[in-house]
């Protein structure tokens, strides 16, 4: 009876570290006459270890270990909590926990995370600090978008709106004294083709109204302000509303 020859036989493919990989295939060698096969580099002729959940095989030469494999997993630095990717089969390594850090005020303590109180107090200041700062920024840009918003300063150029202190002056110097000097009002309604009083009444109207509407949002911005101040947690700072509105 014939035997049948067996042309491929299965071997295991190994990377550089001797770790077990999958099984390839080897070719019968044709110009051997003892029915060798033709190895693939990287390849042992040995049954393939056992699957085991968490592990990797490594052949020692005439059997295999099994070791610890932790790739794909996070793990995380004891010093500093840092996150770090493992690619390595093995223990995890001095240094390394799976565990990650809870929170900044966390230190690596007799084999576990556990909170610094110090460090701890110190983040919780800072964070209020903080939040104290944001809120700050909110109100005063907030209280001076309003007054821009409603005395139309969007609507005039800046080198025009810089001259209404001047009219505001001359216009106030007007009121208590008629005779008083008023030339960039002066000049506005020569310009214009306006009568001066009556330019120099809509100016003083315009200018108190706009000193009213100025210190009535100031003093709202500065009742937020003082609200802020007493905030003593986070979410006592997260309670202050920035809301503004108009006199009356």
């Amino acid at each position: 009876m014939t035997q049948q020859i067996q042309w491929q036989k299965p071997v295991c493919q190994l990377d550089s570290d001797g770790i077990y990989l999958h099984q390839t295939m080897a070719d019968l060698d044709v110009y051997t006459k003892d029915g060798g096969y033709i190895i693939p580099g990287g390849c042992i002729d040995a049954e393939p270890p056992e699957t085991r959940e968490g592990q990797a095989a490594k052949w020692n030469g005439s059997g295999w270990d099994y070791l610890p494999d932790l790739r794909g997993q996070t793990a995380y630095r004891t010093d500093s909590g840092e996150a770090v990717l493992i690619d390595r089969i093995g223990a995890l390594s001095d240094g390394l926990t799976l565990e990650p850090r809870p929170g900044e005020a966390h230190e690596w303590r007799n084999g576990a995370w556990a909170e610094n109180a110090e460090r701890a107090a110190g983040i919780k200041v800072q964070a209020l600090a903080t939040a104290k700062a944001a809120k700050l920024d909110e109100i005063n840009s907030a209280a001076q978008a309003f007054v821009k918003q409603s005395a139309e300063l969007d609507k005039v150029p800046e080198f025009e709106v810089a001259t209404w202190p001047l009219q505001a002056a001359e216009a106030q110097a007007w009121y208590a004294n008629p005779e008083a000097e008023t030339p960039v009002l002066a000049a506005i309604a020569g310009a214009r083709g306006l009568d001066l009083d009556k330019l120099r009444a809509a100016a003083l109207r315009k200018a108190n109204a706009y000193t009213a509407l100025s210190a009535h949002i100031a003093g709202q911005r500065q009742a937020l302000v003082d609200k802020l101040d007493k905030a003593k947690t986070l979410k006592a700072v997260e309670a202050v509303s920035v809301s503004y509105a108009l006199p009356g």
